[in-house]
């Protein structure tokens, strides 16, 4: 019976560490941090991203202009010629992870009549670089292409203000009620 009572209660003292476990965040980049960015709740990583670390032919982990020079005719050969927003779709899942990724087709597709030309993806490809590129030295490194966000709150359910107690310049918080009047 010992036995049994111990198979019983072993998984739930397991579960129950495992819950009450959290795992390691290390906040925003460096450098958004030194900005002032607020307290963040995780970093993530454009789609492009993935597509310049994979053109990162030195795999230095940090990709250059040139390297995005050589790089964009590669991946446009893997369009075909002039692609649709099908051969688009078909990209997008293989170098993006999803068809609904950004850049999206409407944001490569400039002049906006259902094509891609090369000029455009080149176009849009040095956009997305120039973005990443935060201190504009012609080379993005990983932790520029990182993203830090602050989750968004909840809010309350009486006055519709952020659960943070701010409301509207007023002063006063939730914990310690609405402000004198």
């Amino acid at each position: 019976m010992k036995f049994s009572k111990l198979s019983l209660v072993l998984p739930l003292v397991l579960v129950t560490a495992a819950c009450s476990s959290t795992p390691e965040r290390r906040g925003p980049p460096p450098d958004q941090q030194a900005r002032g960015a607020a307290q963040s709740s995780g970093v993530f990583v454009k789609p492009v991203g993935l597509i310049f670390v994979a053109m990162d032919t030195n795999r230095d982990t940090v990709f250059s202009e040139d390297e995005l020079t050589i790089g964009i005719p590669s991946e446009w050969s893997a369009f075909g010629s002039n692609p649709s927003a099908a051969y688009f779709s078909d990209w997008s899942r293989k170098s993006l992870g999803s068809t609904d990724a950004f850049p999206t087709f409407l944001s490569f597709d400039a002049n906006i009549n259902g094509v891609v030309t090369s000029e455009e993806f080149s176009d849009r490809l040095r956009q997305e670089f120039a973005s990443m590129d935060k201190n504009q030295d012609g080379r993005v490194e990983r932790s520029e292409m990182l993203i830090a966000f602050e989750a968004p709150r909840g809010r309350d359910r009486k006055s519709g203000q952020s659960e943070r107690g701010q409301r509207g310049g007023e002063g006063g918080s939730r914990r310690n009620g609405p402000p004198p009047r």
